[in-house]
């Protein structure tokens, strides 16, 4: 009886894990002057303060950190002369220029 307790809380935790890094497949790994994360996209204006409004949805903007992980509908903004390096969980990357934001996005 306890192995059926124990498998079926490793199959909880394990799935729990999984759902964990299809939503925040991306991290944040350099930082060059101020770049900006917009997270939590929602049609009504709600959370934390600043908001910012983009193509029809509000999202909760703060400062980028290094290692932050950045999740499916998240924007990374460079502000201008600033710049930021963004590793997938799979080691794609990319790297957001001065002025430039890049939705993480993928299709399932």
């Amino acid at each position: 009886m306890n192995i059926k307790k124990t498998f079926t809380l490793g199959l909880v935790l394990t799935t729990i894990s999984m759902t964990q890094a299809a939503v925040e497949p991306a991290t944040v790994v350099s930082i060059v002057g101020d770049v900006n994360v917009f997270s939590f996209p929602s049609k009504i204006p709600e959370g934390s303060s600043p908001r910012a409004h983009n193509e029809g949805e509000y999202y909760s903007v703060h400062d980028a950190k290094i290692g932050e992980k950045v999740g499916k509908g998240n924007i990374v903004r460079a502000n201008p002369g600033a710049k930021a390096k963004v590793v997938y969980d799979n080691g794609d990357q990319f790297k957001v220029g001065g002025g430039i934001a890049y939705r993480i996005t993928w299709d399932e």
